[in-house]
């Protein structure tokens, strides 16, 4: 049989890893100046600056930060349209601080409906795509859930419990529970509930729903 040699696959345009490394430091950095934080001194516009070069890296946490200066008018000519639909689009894309942004817009009732159940399902997305990220290596994720809830340890650790017997499907990214016999599939998050909305239901998942297997659904 003839065989033929070919030469070596040319080299990836950019390094995967460094290219990561780079729009995440280059987010990172724009946050500390824009809330003056590790040594730097609060100066909005460098920070948009970085967090644009991040954004245009298409680093998810960058894209957020930008859909932020929409909302807020810093920099930026205020658009809460632009705004929402970058939020949508990032939450798409798992990202628990875009998810956060919509269950406030949706609690606060800014420039929508108020809607305390939406405000919910966006507050709970939040927290199961930061245990996600987590998992999965990015720092971030856990500083997100310290920051934007200020969990405690002790709810952190609950929090991943839930997330085990609950996790997110890597295929369809719906939040479904793992097929056991955890409480016929109830999901109880009641720290949210509690602490936003004052009130102590839960959510009930019944032998109908997707049940995870192998990480699908």
């Amino acid at each position: 049989m003839e065989t033929k040699k070919y030469g070596k696959l040319p080299p990836p345009k950019n390094d995967v890893i460094a290219y990561n490394k780079k729009r995440r430091e280059l987010y990172l950095e724009g946050i500390d100046y824009l809330f003056g934080k590790n040594g730097q001194d609060k100066n909005v516009k460098k920070a948009y600056h970085l967090i644009k070069q991040s954004a245009d890296m298409n680093y998810a946490y960058a894209k957020n930060a930008i859909g932020s200066f929409y909302l807020t008018g810093q920099i930026v000519d205020r658009d809460f349209a632009k705004a929402f639909r970058i939020y949508i689009k990032m939450a798409n894309r798992l990202n628990p601080k875009a998810a956060y942004n919509l269950g406030k817009i949706y609690k606060d009732g800014l420039h929508v409906p108020q809607d305390l159940e939406k405000a919910k399902y966006y507050y709970n997305k939040s927290v199961a795509y930061a245990v996600r990220e987590y998992l999965q290596g990015e720092e971030l994720g856990l500083r997100f859930l310290k920051e934007a809830f200020r969990f405690s340890e002790e709810k952190i650790n609950e929090v991943f419990e839930i997330y085990h017997n609950n996790p997110i499907c890597e295929f369809c990214h719906g939040l479904v529970p793992v097929e056991n016999d955890f409480a016929y599939f109830r999901l109880n998050i009641r720290w949210i509930r509690k602490t936003l909305f004052n009130t102590d239901d839960s959510i009930n998942f019944s032998r109908g729903e997707p049940v995870l297997k192998n990480g699908y659904c």
